[in-house]
């Protein structure tokens, strides 16, 4: 997924490029399709960078476009630019590798931490499922499997679809 979006962040427009969008089917307690957003991060970014890219998302979900204003972009029917494509916001994966399992665990702990502590992501993980997982765990046991770390700040691994 590519996007610019005007979020009203300090350097204006800003690209938004997810490294993945999975596609996956709901089956219970309703069939529906749905997506996620994948994030890679392989220890080459520091820990608020990742933190930075969870900040893009929450604005990105959050934008609403100024009606009338030149490049806005504004949707007569009141949409947010995300529900051109998406009938629910994608969930936000991070899948982390790269780095030892000590290091690889404070970076969760890091991302867990600044998440709940930014009012922006603090919401929007609250709307919206956001979790992070060690690649090395989940080839281990399955990405299925409770490997994954809720960003809003619940204890506990979970599966990704329990997030």
């Amino acid at each position: 997924m590519r996007t610019r979006s005007g979020d009203g962040s300090a350097g204006g427009e800003r690209a938004l490029i997810a490294d993945a969008l999975l596609r996956y089917t709901r089956t219970s307690p309703t069939r529906a399709p749905l997506r996620a957003f994948v994030e890679v991060a392989r220890a080459t970014e520091s820990s608020e960078r990742l933190a930075s890219k969870v900040i893009t998302y929450a604005r990105f979900h959050g934008h609403v476009p100024v009606a009338g204003r030149r490049g806005a972009g504004g949707d007569p029917t009141g949409l947010r630019p995300w529900q051109r494509s998406y009938a629910v916001f994608p969930r936000l994966l991070f899948v982390l590798t790269g780095a030892g399992p000590r290091a690889l665990a404070q970076r969760v702990a890091d991302l867990r931490a600044i998440v709940c502590e930014h009012p922006l992501t603090e919401q929007f993980a609250e709307e919206v499922a956001v979790g992070a997982a060690v690649l090395e765990e989940m080839e281990e046991r399955g990405p299925s499997a409770a490997v994954w770390w809720p960003l809003d700040g619940r204890p506990g691994r979970c599966s990704w679809m329990e997030l």
